[in-house]
């Protein structure tokens, strides 16, 4: 993944390990999923349509599994912002 801007800590497969997500200037936000060891064990990517900043990971659904909530470059730039993006963890589709 290119040099990441912002990060956010978070469970986001519910492994009860810690994983990163970051985001990048090229529209991506990357997920790095931590295993038992501590190390990286897999790394998930998802494009975005414009590029994202501030992440915050929080269980926005009552889950038990973090969430993603981020803000879009362009509306820190707009006189009328966009709305903030939400990535809501499915544990399913992010295992390691």
């Amino acid at each position: 993944m290119n040099p990441t801007y912002f990060r956010a800590v978070g469970d986001y497969n519910n492994d009860g390990n810690l994983d990163l997500a970051v985001s990048n200037i090229q529209n991506q936000i990357g997920f790095l999923l931590t295993g038992p060891s501590g190390g990286v064990s897999q790394e998930v990517h998802l494009s975005q349509s414009k590029p994202v900043t501030h992440l915050l990971a929080a269980d926005l659904n009552g889950d038990c599994v973090d969430d993603l909530i981020f803000v879009p470059i362009t509306s820190l730039l707009l006189p009328t912002p966009e709305p903030l993006g939400v990535l809501l963890a499915d544990p399913c589709s992010l295992t390691d």
